[in-house]
């Protein structure tokens, strides 16, 4: 599972952060939970190639969490104008402070197009 595997690992390690900082602001459990879903629903994008991993991370974000919303199937190598307009309007070039990615960015195909943005 591509994109579940860096999705579920990197919002346990920010809820982790939500937790401490929970503990240093006496949040209630409520609150807690109220913060991590927002982080999980506002906060995190994940998008894949393969339909059917793009649903199993969607299933199993749910189960943690409910950042189901965020995950989409697209081909990241293609500009962006090529997405679904839902994905474009999710997932906006320069709204990041953060980008995991894993390699090999379609390399096992030469006649994979790719986006004139990006240098691989």
């Amino acid at each position: 599972m591509r994109i579940g595997r860096i999705s579920i690992t990197a919002l346990a390690h920010v809820w982790g952060y939500l937790r401490d900082e929970g503990k240093r602001k006496n949040w209630s459990e409520g609150q807690k939970v109220k913060r991590e879903m927002e982080v999980a629903t506002d906060c995190f994008r994940g998008i894949d190639k393969d339909a059917f991993l793009a649903k199993v991370c969607k299933a199993y974000m749910a189960l943690i969490g409910d950042g189901r919303g965020g995950v989409f199937c697209e081909n990241s190598l293609l500009p962006p104008s090529e997405w679904h307009p839902i994905t474009q309007s999710k997932v906006q070039i320069g709204k990041f402070d953060v980008l995991l990615t894993n390699p090999p960015f379609g390399a096992k195909d030469p006649n994979q197009r790719r986006s004139d943005s990006f240098t691989i």
